[in-house]
């Protein structure tokens, strides 16, 4: 009797431990494609944060350079103070 309860202690640490150590390796697993899982999300909000930004920054860039086609912006200081507009008063004389 004695015998049998040394054998079923041996064979349930010999269980737990092997169960231990395989949770351990797959934990390790699971951790380790979390972290490539977030490195790969982190780089696609990246991409898509400087994609977004270009888009908006040439959008800007078209409505401004209609804006500058207007009067409203040849009254302006800044155009005033451009090259174009001191050439074309040079001419004016």
């Amino acid at each position: 009797m004695l015998l049998t309860i040394e054998i079923i202690g041996i064979i349930t640490m010999i269980v737990l431990s092997s169960v231990s150590v395989l949770s351990f390796i797959v934990i390790n697993k699971i951790l380790s494609q979390l972290k490539y899982k977030n490195y790969l999300m982190e780089k696609m909000t990246q991409n898509i944060y400087m994609i977004a930004s270009k888009k908006d920054k040439e959008a800007y860039n078209k409505l401004f350079d209609e804006y500058k086609d207007t009067d409203e912006y040849k009254d302006t200081d800044e155009y005033k103070n451009t090259d174009k507009y001191k050439n074309t008063d040079k001419c004016k004389n």
